[in-house]
């Protein structure tokens, strides 16, 4: 009888491969997604740190002579033209979402003046998700900043 060469793996090979390949997915997927939700906590706050910054620009501009503000929600938040979020004119709305894991604390809305740029409130609002967050602080006098 002859010897047949025999290309290929041996199940014992590939249920050995598949193991290793398991285990290291599982040593390495608890802290890549710890990762991911501390990059999405600074995605949110860095783009709702710009829409207050554009929102008092518009409105310091005299953009479109009116007042510009940002609105807040669980889900996200709106860049808006009006004195208030409910007498907004919805044709300049900019609406964007949080990614799903982040909370927002703190005012739901602040208009900035038009010319001067003064916030309607001043405080802090605070974007978090489980250990991470970030706080973005807007100042009486209107000065915006990220924390």
């Amino acid at each position: 009888m002859t010897v047949k060469d025999q290309n290929g793996f041996t199940l014992i090979e590939l249920l050995v491969v598949t193991a290793i390949t398991v285990i290291l997915v599982v040593a390495f997927a608890g802290p890549a997604t710890g990762l991911f939700h501390k990059h999405q906590v600074s995605i949110d706050s860095d783009g709702l740190t710009d829409a207050f910054r554009r929102a008092q620009l518009r409105s310091i501009n005299g953009f479109q002579n009116a007042e510009w503000g940002v609105s807040m929600d669980a889900d996200g938040y709106t860049l808006f033209m009006g004195s208030t979020f409910l007498a907004r004119d919805i044709r300049f709305d900019e609406q964007r979402d949080f990614g799903g894991i982040v909370t927002s604390g703190g005012f739901t809305e602040i208009v900035f003046s038009k010319d001067t740029g003064t916030p309607s409130a001043a405080g802090d609002i605070l974007l978090a998700n489980g250990e991470n967050e970030k706080k973005i602080t807007i100042s009486k006098n209107g000065k915006i900043e990220l924390n």
